[in-house]
């Protein structure tokens, strides 16, 4: 057995302090030069450009993005470096902010991050009531993502709540499936000689209002097609089907009741 006398236990202990040392500088002179290059003007993000025309918001998109891109990772590297561009971080700010937004796609070209978005498609309007009073844009996945300007004609067909909304912009109003299915149900009324143009929602009941100022109403339970074959029945019937402008003279037709329909006429 080799003993440790004292020398050479602080030879030892120099030794390991001399390596920690070395690498402390060599590591120190790393990070050193690694945000020394990463702040090189030719490494930097110079310009930020929004593709597209009649882009909404622009200047702020650009300011989102400019804050992002003002700031460090770590204190030290700027996210302006475009070898780590915070892409994700950008695309997450921006569809947080800008609701009409559906997706983000970034580029960069020398010094240019070029932002080009795909803004959301109206498919209808969600407004406080059914006249269509304080509206906004639903897209597709039934997204209620901006505000709508005043319409002088139904050039959307309206959704409304029993109870409104009070800030609904970033609200899915409904499932995107169940949006489909009454988008449906409302095209194949038209089948029927029904045209609609606004659709409550209730808690469990749902309530259309056609051209004709007509309510249709039937509970959310007996689904669409059943709803659909039990309306097609009642307006086959000859009785029915035989009185001169029948749907014109009717106030409302009241499905709730499962299998019948219940209505009144306009006094």
């Amino acid at each position: 057995k080799v003993l440790n006398t004292s020398k050479l236990y602080k030879k030892k202990r120099r030794r390991k302090i001399f390596k920690f040392s070395a690498f402390l500088f060599l590591f120190s002179s790393f990070i050193s030069s690694l945000v020394y290059l990463s702040r090189q003007e030719e490494f930097l993000v110079s310009e930020i450009v929004i593709s597209g025309d009649d882009i909404v918001g622009r200047a702020e998109m650009i300011e989102s993005v400019s804050s992002i891109l003002d700031s460090y990772y770590l204190w030290l590297i700027p996210k302006a470096n475009i070898t780590i561009l915070p892409r994700s971080e950008i695309r997450a700010t921006l569809l947080e902010s800008f609701k009409r937004l559906k997706s983000i796609e970034l580029n960069v070209d020398g010094g240019i991050l070029t932002v080009t978005p795909e803004e959301r498609v109206p498919v209808a309007l969600y407004c406080s009531s059914v006249a269509g009073v304080d509206c906004y844009f639903i897209d597709s996945e039934a997204l209620i993502f901006a505000r709508a300007p005043s319409f002088s004609g139904p050039s959307y067909f309206i959704y409304s709540t029993e109870e409104s909304i009070s800030e609904p912009i970033g609200i899915n109003l409904l499932a995107t499936e169940e949006l489909f299915a009454l988008s449906r149900f409302v095209e194949s009324l038209k089948d029927l000689n029904i045209f609609a143009e606004s659709l409550e929602i209730g808690n469990d009941n749902y309530t259309l209002l056609t051209d004709k100022r007509m309510r249709i109403m039937w509970k959310k339970e007996h689904g669409l097609e059943k709803t659909y074959s039990n309306l097609s029945a009642f307006l086959s019937e000859e009785s029915i089907r035989t009185q001169e402008d029948f749907l014109e003279r009717v106030e409302y037709l009241d499905l709730k009741v499962e299998d019948k329909v219940f209505y009144r006429f306009w006094k």
